[in-house]
């Protein structure tokens, strides 16, 4: 499981050169198959411990800058799981909007609602850690009004769009890419908590995103990879929702409660090299 390939340190990612290092030993080591194909081994009793399959959430520019060329150099399948009015440039992903509001105030600290007070100055990303857990417990549109009131405290103009190094890569790239061999998925509309939203919302996440991914790339999208994706964020109402809509459904964390196409584990890749290769092993 991947995210962002970066070299920013304004942003979590794991760095380009750390990336191509994990590629270049999974290459070596590894089969590295289409996630189908992982499916279809996994539904026959054929998958085996050198068995790995790439994903990748969110959508971000730096994919199509960074992530596909060393994919393409080391010819290794790989899906990417698409929010989809983030790709229209509609919306910002939640967790940038936090950390641009903190890259951003001059303020020194803030006194959060159920926290108290957070030390930002010197402390970003320790602040933006414990601020993103809080803000898990709430639904969408509180959490976005949380985020707007603690801009406004902060003295940090929102801007309507994502900008750099948060903006999403744009549908004209997705195609070239999925010409290319890129598997795209959806990672829903919005990227809310699925399992704290109604069912008319979580019907609509699921439904329309992946309707959108379908005009405009050309075909359904099999997969849904499931926002935060852990055990709380995946209630019986998403995974019915995913049942009607998708083939498989990815969490965001290893462990799962049962043997499920639509609670497929994953492994986080870290950015140490030696860490990488003993996940890998552990599975």
């Amino acid at each position: 499981m991947y995210h962002r390939v970066l070299d920013n340190e304004d942003v979590f990612s794991l760095s380009v050169q750390n990336f191509r290092q994990q590629m270049a030993y999974l290459s070596k080591n590894y089969q590295v198959i289409p996630i189908k194909e992982l499916l279809r081994l996994m539904n026959e009793g054929g998958l085996r411990s050198r068995h790995v399959a790439l994903t990748f959430d969110d959508g971000h520019l730096d994919f199509y800058e960074n992530t596909w060329p060393i994919l393409k150099e080391f010819s290794l399948p790989a899906s990417l799981y698409v929010t989809t009015e983030f790709v229209n440039a509609r919306i910002w992903l939640w967790p940038d909007l936090l950390k641009f509001v903190l890259n951003n105030t001059s303020i020194e600290s803030i006194n959060f609602p159920g926290l108290g007070e957070v030390r930002i100055f010197n402390e970003r990303n320790a602040a933006w850690k414990k601020m993103a857990n809080h803000l898990l417990k709430y639904n969408s549109l509180e959490r976005l009004a949380h985020i707007k009131s603690m801009a406004s405290a902060l003295d940090v103009e929102l801007p309507k769009s994502p900008v750099e190094p948060f903006k999403p890569l744009n549908w004209k790239q997705l195609k070239e890419m999925e010409a290319d061999g890129l598997d795209i998925g959806s990672h829903t509309l919005s990227h809310p908590i699925l399992s704290l939203e109604t069912k008319r919302h979580i019907f609509k996440e699921l439904f329309e995103s992946r309707n959108i991914i379908a005009e405009q790339i050309g075909y359904v999208p099999e997969g849904i990879c499931y926002p935060n994706g852990m055990l709380d964020d995946v209630s019986a109402d998403v995974i019915a929702e995913a049942e009607r809509h998708y083939r498989y459904g990815l969490m965001a964390c290893r462990d799962v409660p049962i043997a499920s196409k639509y609670m497929i584990g994953r492994i986080a890749a870290p950015q140490d090299i030696e860490e990488f290769k003993l996940r890998l092993v552990k599975g």
